[in-house]
């Protein structure tokens, strides 16, 4: 790697560079399902508590907003159509 430049024209080559086609899918995925969650269990609070369980940091639905940044970045390379 140059360190002047950046990337050396080699290493751009293995694939293609990051580019708002490919950040604002990421971002919106992530950012919905985050908050929507978040939402949903502000909004409905008993009805999630008693289908769910106690809100905890081992609650499915905790763990499913916190790792939602992760699986989107697994979509999102996945699917080519999504970058």
């Amino acid at each position: 790697m140059d360190t002047v430049t950046g990337p050396s024209s080699e290493s751009s080559k293995r694939g293609r560079p990051m580019t708002m086609r490919t950040l604002i899918p990421f971002l919106a995925l992530t950012f919905g399902l985050t908050w929507g969650l978040a939402a949903l269990v502000i909004l409905f609070t008993d009805q999630i508590t008693a289908i769910f369980g106690e809100i905890g940091l081992s609650n499915t639905l905790v763990i499913l907003a916190v790792c939602a940044a992760s699986w989107q970045v697994a979509a999102c390379i996945s699917r080519p159509s999504l970058g």
